[in-house]
This record gives C-alpha cells, sequence and structure tokens, in this order.
C-alpha cells in the first residue's frame, strides 16, 4: 500500500487511508457531521490532509465521489454531500484541503482544449490576483481545476476499474451486477483503488432511491410509509457493497491501514418518534485500530438519548484522527481547530 506516511509518538512510520461513507440528508446536520460544528470550519477530511499532507502529488488528498454508473436507471440521484461546500470545505484551513467532487471521468473535455483553456484561465486569475492580493478561494479553485486535469491526463490508471471488475468474483463480492448496488458498488471499488494510491480521505455520500410503496426516498424518514418503502432498498444499496469493500480490504492486507466509517447526522425521536433527535444516533467504524466486534456507548430503552458512554461528534472526529495516528490536540490555525473538551474515545481502539 502506497498510502502515505505520519510518524508515531514512538517515531514509527504508520500509512492510513479513510474511507467515509454517509447518509446525511439535511444541510445543517451534514455540516455539523463534517465539521463538528453548526457553523463554519473545517471539514474533517480537511484536517486530516492537513496533518500529514499529500501522499501522491497527482491525486487529490482528499476526494469526493458523486455520480452513477452508466446505464444506471435504479437509483434516482448521484449522491450528494448536504450542507455543500461548507461540509466538504477547509474552514480557516488552506482551500486547497478542500474536497475535490469527482462525478464523471468517463467523458473529459479534450485535452489539448483543456490545457489551452486552463492555461487562459491562470491567465485572468493571475491577472485578478495581481489586483486583489490575498483571495485564497481564487488560488484554490484555480488548483481544483488543475487537479482535475492531472487527474485525466497523468492518473487514469488509478480510475481504469475495467481489469477488475472483469473479475466475476470480485463483481460478486462489491455486488457490480443487482441494479440496486451497481452504482455504490463502483464507488466503493473505486475509493479502495484511491485509498491505494495515496488519497488519504474519501467521502462516498448516499444516493436516493425508489420506494417499495412507490415515489422515491432518502434517509429523510418522518412517517411509517418511508420507513417500509425507502429504507429496505436504501439498505440494499449499500450492505453488499460496504461487505464486500471490508473483505477486499481484509484479504489485500489493507484493513489495519484503512479506517471505514459508516455514519450519519441524526437518529429520530420525540413526539410521534419520527422527529429529528441530535441525541442519540449510530455510526459503526472497520479496520484501522478499531476494536473489532464491540460496542460502544447505549441509549435509553426509546432510543431517544444517550445514557451510557456518550460521544459528542467532535470526539468522534478526535477518536478518528487518533486512528490516523495524528493528534487532535496538534490541530490548531489561526486560532481555529480543536478545543481542550475533545475527548479520544479510547475504549473503541484495538
Amino acid at each position: 500500500m502506497n498510502s502515505g506516511w505520519c510518524l508515531t509518538d514512538d517515531g514509527s512510520e504508520f500509512r492510513f487511508g479513510c474511507v467515509v461513507v454517509v447518509k446525511a440528508t439535511h444541510s445543517e446536520g451534514g455540516v455539523h457531521v463534517f465539521t463538528g460544528v453548526s457553523k463554519l470550519g473545517a471539514s474533517l477530511g480537511a484536517w486530516i490532509l492537513h496533518g500529514p499532507g499529500s501522499a501522491n502529488p497527482i491525486l487529490p488528498g482528499h476526494v469526493l465521489l458523486t455520480g452513477r454508473v452508466p446505464g444506471d436507471k435504479w437509483a434516482v440521484s448521484d449522491g450528494r454531500v448536504h450542507g455543500s461546500a461548507r461540509s466538504i470545505g477547509s474552514g480557516s484551513l488552506s482551500p486547497s484541503l478542500q474536497a475535490q467532487a469527482i462525478s464523471d471521468l468517463q467523458n473529459p473535455i479534450a485535452s489539448e482544449t483543456q490545457r489551452r483553456w486552463l492555461d487562459e484561465l491562470a491567465t485572468l486569475n493571475s491577472q485578478f490576483a495581481a489586483r486583489h492580493p490575498g483571495v485564497a478561494e481564487l488560488d484554490s479553485r484555480t488548483e481544483s481545476f488543475q487537479t482535475a486535469y492531472r487527474m485525466q491526463t497523468a492518473a487514469p490508471e488509478a480510475f481504469d476499474v475495467e481489469n477488475e471488475i472483469a473479475n466475476p468474483a470480485l463483481r460478486k463480492l462489491y455486488g457490480l451486477d443487482p441494479l440496486p448496488t451497481r452504482s455504490t458498488e463502483a464507488k466503493l471499488l473505486l475509493a479502495r483503488r484511491l485509498v491505494e494510491r495515496g488519497v488519504r480521505f474519501v467521502l462516498v455520500p448516499s444516493m436516493k432511491v425508489p420506494s417499495l410503496e412507490g415515489g422515491t426516498g432518502d434517509w429523510d424518514t418522518h412517517t411509517p410509509t418511508p420507513v417500509r418503502g425507502v429504507i429496505p432498498n436504501l439498505a440494499k444499496a449499500c450492505d453488499q457493497p460496504m461487505a464486500g469493500l471490508i473483505t477486499d480490504l481484509k484479504d489485500r492486507g489493507l484493513l489495519d491501514q484503512t479506517l471505514v466509517v459508516w455514519c450519519g447526522e441524526m437518529g429520530r425521536g420525540g413526539n410521534g418518534h419520527m422527529n429529528h433527535n441530535g441525541n442519540a444516533f449510530t455510526w459503526w467504524m472497520a479496520g484501522g485500530g478499531v476494536r473489532a466486534g464491540s460496542v460502544y456507548g447505549a441509549t435509553d430503552e426509546q432510543g431517544f438519548t444517550a445514557v451510557e458512554n456518550p460521544v459528542h461528534v467532535r470526539d468522534l472526529h478526535a477518536t478518528i484522527l487518533w486512528l490516523c495516528g495524528l493528534d487532535h490536540r496538534q490541530f490548531k490555525h489561526n486560532g481555529v481547530g480543536f478545543d481542550d473538551s475533545c475527548k479520544v474515545a479510547t475504549e473503541m481502539l484495538a
């Protein structure tokens, strides 16, 4: 695995990657899950990349995978991160640490045309920057274009999955052939390839799916109808690909170096038991130094409130950073970052 290096406390080298599959469906909830704050803050992926830096000069270190495979008429949407740029941004960190969104690399602009376009854009941007110095967002946007161009021209191998998907065993493992799992499988397979090649943080958002009772829906279930009609299809879309990813990582000897996180942004509770409830919800993690086969924390009998070992989102972020060999107490930039109240949930560690 060539996923980059950082140093542990004893000076030994440790390499890692992180794949996050998320089912956030609300803008403010999504922002909170990814940044740990309700307003503007650096996303978890930006902090992870900020620590050791990029491990591959061609590929971005922080990637958002959306989109559907050609011919997928089952999924209703490409999958998106709610909270938009705030959820995958860099806050007060360098704008270059924000996520690079990837949705379709099968139909890039012709190389010569795009190179000329980027050169012309760089000229215009340099003229603007000369008149308005210190606009970091402009440099970040230009770098994102350049990164996309490098991916299309210098790193096609990372995105070429043809040889892998020709393997019947791998197709069955991830669930490439059934329509409900086809797009999720493709993105998780690509996520594994990216992590192998040095990408630090890969984010895969859930898609909207058809309902068994008519219409469509996502994880935002407020009534019994979507619970009956939508949840089974949402589970069908991700269960086999997620199991396939973990099995594949384990078979390749990569699971101990890759942290897989599956998460959402809230539970349900209150009147009718179907309203938003941020007091109790569940994430699960695999690989990357997590204590396997364990459950940490518990709710009351109704599932409304965490009553045993509650863990704040920022504590989860601190724990994920720690599992990636990074100390959240060292993560501050221009006075913004993790504060002394954040705690690593050490009982989750192997």
